[in-house]
């Protein structure tokens, strides 16, 4: 945990603004509108926040 602690924001800051739309492009033609997507709470959210305005909900 104490790991966690010292590089959080140091993670976060470093992965929230990376574009990574070539690999939501391979996903998104699987989509239906209204379909889940589960996020495991591993990063910044960024995924979540894209599918979530993208055709998935959380």
């Amino acid at each position: 945990m104490d790991y966690y602690e010292r590089n959080a924001k140091s993670y976060f800051d470093s992965t929230v603004d990376v574009d990574m739309g070539h690999l939501y492009a391979l996903v998104l033609p699987y989509l239906k509108p209204g379909d889940r997507v589960l996020d495991l709470g591993c990063g910044s959210g960024r995924d979540s926040k894209f599918f979530f305005g993208n055709r998935a909900s959380g």
